[in-house]
Parts: structure tokens; sequence; C-alpha cells
């Protein structure tokens, strides 16, 4: 596979991936599905509506080298667009999987992704899932690096006819900006709500984008913090606003200004419990812990024990 990306205007990108242009047999089991996965970088909004997934037509033809050897020149172009694509989008992950639907065949597979913050990292590898060759087989030469400090604002966001944005600004003490927390804008005071995540900037400002269609249906949403920068106390209170005072809002007038304090010795920090039943694991309601001293937390198994 070949993964190769294209700037566009500072505030778009659109990738091209080629996939399997010798046209090799890539499963062994006829049972198992062929999949490519693209986990997008922090401050890139994936456009779901963009995907185009092409059977390759590749150049037949083989060109001879000075010790008689033969290969394939590298000549491949869209053949037929194949419209019933199986396509899937984790929002919280910013993660794109697309099902092949012949094993051995050539693709060509086009997206767009926007840009939300500055100096975001185009990654240009891709994953090919299920196949019988390395999941990590895509060429790793180009990383590039996109620097836009001198854009800001409107410049920074998805075209609103596509997608709805709001802004938070994530600070430290003395309103220092914090850089690196995930954010998540829910349809409800639910962690199950979530309907997407984004990353602060260097400047501490953080763009949520989702398609339109997400929101629709909602008058009121909410934004909350989901990890926190390193070395900072993770906020877990819930900011509500309206959609229509949120939608597109801009760095100088985000809907929420989230405030972490340093993680330091002799700090209060919290813990959530959760309860389940040992055979079922479903989640038990009712549970409740007062008065709660922990002198010492024992971790086994990924399982917390409070002494």
């Amino acid at each position: 596979m070949q993964k190769t990306s294209n700037i566009e205007n500072d505030t778009k990108v659109n990738y091209k991936v080629i996939i399997n242009p010798l046209g090799l047999e890539l499963l062994s089991d006829d049972k198992l599905h062929l999949y490519i996965e693209d986990k997008l970088d922090d401050g890139l909004a994936f456009d779901e509506e963009s995907v185009k997934l092409y059977k390759a037509i590749v150049a037949d033809q083989q060109k001879t080298s000075g010790d008689n050897h033969t290969y394939n020149p590298v000549n491949i172009t869209k053949g037929e667009e194949i419209t019933n694509k199986n396509l899937q989008f984790d929002s919280a992950n910013n993660k794109m999987t697309l099902e092949l639907p012949e094993t051995n065949i050539a693709y060509i597979v086009e997206y767009t992704a926007y840009i939300t913050r500055k100096n975001v990292t185009l990654n240009n590898n891709v994953k090919l899932v299920g196949s019988s060759v390395p999941e990590t087989s895509s060429q790793d030469e180009a990383n590039n690096s996109v620097k836009l400090a001198a854009h800001s604002g409107a410049m920074l966001r998805p075209s609103k006819n596509l997608f709805y944005s709001v802004v938070v600004k994530k600070t430290g003490e003395n309103n220092t900006p914090l850089e690196g927390a995930n954010i998540g804008l829910y349809s409800a005071k639910d962690e199950s709500s979530l309907l997407g995540v984004g990353v602060s900037g260097e400047d501490g400002t953080c763009v949520i984008s989702v398609k339109n269609s997400i929101v629709k249906n909602y008058e009121t949403l909410y934004v909350r913090e989901i990890t926190a920068p390193n070395g900072y106390l993770l906020n877990r209170d819930w900011f509500e606003f309206t959609k229509q005072d949120g939608g597109n809002s801009s760095e100088n007038s985000p809907i929420a200004t989230i405030q972490n304090q340093k993680a330091e010795a002799g700090k209060q920090g919290r813990l959530t419990v959760y309860r389940y039943d040992e055979n079922t694991l479903e989640p038990l309601s009712h549970f409740q812990v007062q008065n709660l001293h922990c002198f010492q937390i024992l971790v086994m198994n990924n399982l917390f024990k409070l002494v």
C-alpha cells in the first residue's frame, strides 16, 4: 500500500491510498474480511462523505531491465467506482475503517480531512487489517508537518455547510494555555453519548468538529474533558450550551474554558469506582461509598483493590 497526502489552501488534506497494485490474493481464509484502517491525527476532521473507493487499472505492460528482469511499472489509474461501501468511522478515536469487497484486485481510495488546529502532523501510514501481509505494509516515508502558525480563527474550521464546530479553551493555573487535552462533545450528560473528540493545541485551543447530520436532532449539547494534559488533574465538570450558541464558535469566543490544576503531591485526586456482577459482569446500581479513606490502591490484573 501507499498513502499520499496533498494539502489544499492550508485548510484541508486530500488523501490517496493505492492498495495491492500487483493483484495478489491478500486473504488465506475466505471466511475473513479485508479492511483498510486509518487513524487520523489529532486536529483533523474526517469527512465521511468524501470517501471514494475505486477499482484500480494497472498497466499490464512490463518493462525489461538491463539484466532481463521484468517488473511492473507504477502506472495506476482510477477505474470503476464502488458505490456500495462498508464504511465505518469511530469519532472517539478519529479512525476510519473501510472494507475491501474483493481480496485479489487493486484499489484506489480517496478521502478528505479538514485541518482544525495549528501545527498538525500528517501521518501517511495506513493499516491493512485481516490480510496475510503485515498490517503496517504501507510505505513509511512521509510524515509531513503542517505549520499553520500564521492562521487562526475561522481559517481552522471546516466548512459550516458540512460540519458543526465548537471551540473550547484549555488552560492551567494563571490562564496558561495547555496542549494535549482530549475534550469530548456530548448530546447528554452521559459518557455514552459522545459525538466527537478534539485535542487542544499549543495555544490551548481545541476545535471539535462533527458532521451537521450528527447534531441535527439536538438543541442542547455538552463538553467535558476526557483526558488531561500530562502533569495535570482531570477536570470532570460538564459544560452545557445550546447548539445555536456553540456552532462554529471562534477562538476569541469559546463555548467553554476548561481549567486544570497541576498534579502535585499532597493535592486531592478523584477515584471513580464502578460495581459489576461477578458472574455476568453487568453493572450494578445503588452502589454508594461514604467516608472512604483510601490508604493504598493495589492493582492486580487491571482490577483496583482499595485497602
